[in-house]
């Protein structure tokens, strides 16, 4: 999508903000920062949509719309069922690395480097710098959170990291030039999003289940005896 020179700014700002976030999914430990800030990076996303969608003085409504699912889903909804998920499972509030947050950055600064490498020869025809930017941005995001899914051990983190990765893709959707499909890019991840969360909650519930109910009528339980009124054990 082609930037206009006046607000060229707000969406590399935005672009950059996404970028921090990603550095920070990448280097945190505690998952509720991490969570929070997936959650951030994720509204600085719906802005930038929401940013591009005003086209002049006309609305696009394609794009409000990716900005309102960004916002209400990615934001709002998907954090918030991570950080009730998290609480129900008991997972630790802080998890181990593989690498230290030294070696971490720089690492997340060498696959910057590698991006803007990559893309700024190859988009020349992209809309100008600042389409050429976010795009070695998103590229950026996308090496970042598959750096988070190989380099954290908790399975959080490394969703965080997926969903991260996610975000990076309707970036990069959203800066190419009439790429007509960005809409139902950011519909087909939130869903992968929520079909994640929902399959870890439903694990989990299956879990407690299982633990409130150990004995079923093959192990022994105890069962009332019809004539006597006794509690006897089935195969006794």
């Amino acid at each position: 999508m082609r930037f206009e020179p006046v607000s060229a700014d707000l969406p590399q700002l935005l672009a950059g903000g996404m970028l921090l976030c990603g550095f920070a999914l990448l280097c945190l430990r505690r998952s509720g920062g991490a969570i929070l800030a997936y959650a951030l990076q994720s509204l600085l996303l719906a802005l930038l949509a929401g940013w591009l969608a005003r086209s002049g003085s006309m609305w696009r409504a394609e794009l409000l719309a990716v900005a309102t699912v960004a916002l209400l889903g990615r934001a709002l909804a998907v954090p918030l069922g991570l950080r009730r998920l998290s609480r129900r499972l008991g997972l630790p509030g802080e998890a181990a690395l593989h690498l230290g947050i030294g070696s971490s950055l720089i690492l997340g600064t060498v696959l910057l480097g590698f991006a803007t490498v990559v893309v700024w020869p190859a988009a020349m025809g992209a809309g100008g710098m600042a389409a050429r930017a976010t795009l070695a941005v998103a590229l950026a995001l996308l090496l970042l959170g598959l750096a988070t899914v190989l380099l954290r051990r908790d399975p959080l983190s490394q969703g965080l990291g997926i969903l991260s990765l996610e975000n990076g893709l309707v970036l990069a959707a959203l800066a190419v030039p009439g790429l007509p499909e960005v809409l139902e890019l950011t519909l087909a991840s939130l869903i992968l999003a929520l079909a994640m969360v929902a399959g870890a909650f439903l694990f989990h519930l299956r879990f407690e289940l299982a633990a409130w109910m150990p004995h079923g009528p093959e192990g022994g339980a105890p069962i009332e005896d019809a004539g006597s009124g006794k509690a006897v054990e089935e195969g006794a």
